[in-house]
Protein backbone atom coordinates (compact mmCIF):
# COMPACT_ATOMS: atom_id res chain seq x y z
CA UNK A 1 0.00 0.00 0.00
CA UNK A 2 1.45 3.42 -0.91
CA UNK A 3 2.48 5.74 1.88
CA UNK A 4 0.33 8.76 2.67
CA UNK A 5 1.99 12.17 2.56
CA UNK A 6 1.91 14.26 5.72
CA UNK A 7 -0.08 17.47 5.83
CA UNK A 8 3.20 19.40 6.00
CA UNK A 9 4.42 17.72 2.80
CA UNK A 10 1.11 18.37 1.05
CA UNK A 11 1.16 22.02 2.13
CA UNK A 12 4.71 22.50 0.79
CA UNK A 13 3.79 20.81 -2.49
CA UNK A 14 0.73 23.04 -2.81
CA UNK A 15 2.87 26.15 -2.28
CA UNK A 16 5.27 25.05 -5.03
CA UNK A 17 2.38 24.21 -7.37
CA UNK A 18 0.75 27.59 -6.80
CA UNK A 19 4.05 29.42 -7.35
CA UNK A 20 4.67 27.46 -10.55
CA UNK A 21 1.12 28.06 -11.82
CA UNK A 22 1.37 31.77 -11.01
CA UNK A 23 4.64 32.15 -12.93
CA UNK A 24 3.31 30.09 -15.82
CA UNK A 25 0.14 32.20 -15.97
CA UNK A 26 2.08 35.46 -15.97
CA UNK A 27 4.37 34.19 -18.72
CA UNK A 28 1.46 32.89 -20.81
CA UNK A 29 -0.53 36.12 -20.47
CA UNK A 30 2.46 38.31 -21.29
CA UNK A 31 3.31 36.11 -24.25
CA UNK A 32 -0.24 36.39 -25.56
CA UNK A 33 -0.98 40.08 -24.81
CA UNK A 34 2.44 41.70 -24.49
CA UNK A 35 5.06 42.21 -21.80
CA UNK A 36 3.64 43.66 -18.60
CA UNK A 37 0.02 42.81 -19.36
CA UNK A 38 -0.16 40.28 -16.52
CA UNK A 39 1.08 42.76 -13.91
CA UNK A 40 -1.50 45.29 -15.11
CA UNK A 41 -4.30 42.70 -14.95
CA UNK A 42 -3.97 40.79 -11.67
CA UNK A 43 -7.58 39.61 -11.83
CA UNK A 44 -6.81 37.79 -15.09
CA UNK A 45 -3.75 36.17 -13.49
CA UNK A 46 -5.80 35.11 -10.47
CA UNK A 47 -8.58 33.68 -12.63
CA UNK A 48 -6.19 31.73 -14.84
CA UNK A 49 -4.24 30.45 -11.82
CA UNK A 50 -7.51 29.30 -10.23
CA UNK A 51 -8.58 27.56 -13.44
CA UNK A 52 -5.24 25.72 -13.58
CA UNK A 53 -5.63 24.64 -9.96
CA UNK A 54 -9.16 23.37 -10.56
CA UNK A 55 -8.00 21.45 -13.62
CA UNK A 56 -5.17 19.84 -11.65
CA UNK A 57 -7.46 18.90 -8.76
CA UNK A 58 -10.01 17.42 -11.16
CA UNK A 59 -7.30 15.36 -12.88
CA UNK A 60 -5.98 14.05 -9.55
CA UNK A 61 -9.45 13.19 -8.28
CA UNK A 62 -10.28 11.40 -11.52
CA UNK A 63 -7.06 9.37 -11.43
CA UNK A 64 -7.69 8.40 -7.80
CA UNK A 65 -11.32 7.46 -8.54
CA UNK A 66 -10.18 5.27 -11.42
CA UNK A 67 -7.59 3.58 -9.19
CA UNK A 68 -10.20 3.00 -6.51
CA UNK A 69 -12.67 1.59 -9.02
CA UNK A 70 -10.01 -0.79 -10.34
CA UNK A 71 -9.16 -1.92 -6.78
CA UNK A 72 -12.85 -2.61 -6.12
CA UNK A 73 -13.11 -4.58 -9.39
CA UNK A 74 -10.07 -6.68 -8.44
CA UNK A 75 -11.38 -7.27 -4.93
CA UNK A 76 -14.79 -8.26 -6.24
CA UNK A 77 -13.25 -10.60 -8.82
CA UNK A 78 -11.06 -12.28 -6.21
CA UNK A 79 -14.02 -13.01 -3.93
CA UNK A 80 -16.23 -14.56 -6.61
Amino acid sequence: MPSIASLDTLFKQAQRTIAFNFEDCCHTIDEKFGKGYASKNPHLVATLTQAMSIDLATSVFRAEAQALAEAVRQLTASTE
